[in-house]
């Protein structure tokens, strides 16, 4: 979690797949409110859609930054606890005290009651000499509640199976962790305007109509 503490003045936008307002010189609220409104504009032409997140933040009168979700205040409220602000990402702390980033909560899978985090699944299959992208996700299961899935896209000239990548994934990876169904393209695998492959397109068919225990 990251404490919503006081950084000075804000200016300065940077985005990734969540849009932040920070920096030097203070803005007012309008020109904060139309800059982040042209950000959604800009978003909108590489994917960016009404239902997804879009975070920015705001001075107050105190000369603290806010974060809020834009035009989202129900996101504002569910991010935010007793002060701190819930990235959503999973992690643990070491013997040493350093904090390791596992996954995103909405990628992590669970399957049989046992965590999956997509991160370590798609480490292992991009050691295959064959696979130029992967994309793991969750897809649901009747008996286990949702199953590891894997979409990979081969590199140019290369021949791989769904059969050979499973049993190089059992190599290296606990059982409950080996992907169940895996999906072969010899194209890209399909992204944002930042490049950032897009699980949810990926996800999004396996779940009409059903709803995750994870989001």
């Amino acid at each position: 979690m990251i404490h919503a503490h006081s950084l000075g003045r804000a200016a300065h936008y940077y985005g990734e797949r969540t849009a932040l307002a920070s920096g030097a010189a203070r803005p007012t609220f309008r020109e904060l409110h139309d800059r982040v409104a042209g950000i959604a504009a800009a978003l909108g032409r590489h994917g960016f859609r009404a239902s997804d997140r879009l975070a920015m933040l705001l001075p107050n009168e105190h000369d603290y930054l806010e974060l809020v979700y834009w035009n989202n205040s129900e996101e504002t409220k569910l991010a935010f606890r007793d002060g701190f602000f819930r990235t959503r990402d999973v992690g643990y702390r070491d013997a040493n005290g350093y904090f390791h980033i596992l996954d995103r909560l909405k990628d992590m899978i669970v399957t049989g009651g046992e965590n999956v985090y997509s991160g370590e699944v798609e480490a292992v299959i991009y050691q295959h000499p064959a696979v130029r992208e992967a994309a793991v996700f969750g897809i649901p299961d009747p008996r286990w509640g949702e199953l590891v899935a894997a979409c990979v896209a081969r590199k140019p000239g290369t021949t791989l199976s769904a059969d050979e990548l499973i049993a190089h994934c059992r190599r290296s990876l606990a059982n409950y962790k080996v992907p169940r169904r895996v999906e072969l393209s010899d194209t890209e695998l399909p992204k944002s305007g930042s490049g950032k492959i897009l699980k949810r397109i990926l996800r999004e068919r396996f779940w009409v109509e059903q709803k995750r225990a994870v989001s």
